[in-house]
């Protein structure tokens, strides 16, 4: 595999493990927004 490929596919795939992390610690919050809910909602499917 072309080295650019895999180095692009590695950050995408740290990305939205990060982005995956920040959503599943919304969960601390007592307060979520509708906006909020509606994403891990989706993030859950």
């Amino acid at each position: 595999m072309n080295e650019k490929i895999v180095t692009a596919i590695s950050l995408f795939s740290r990305l939205i493990t990060e982005s995956e992390s920040k959503a599943k610690s919304l969960f601390d919050v007592s307060d979520l927004t509708s906006s909020q809910l509606n994403y891990l909602k989706q993030l859950a499917n």
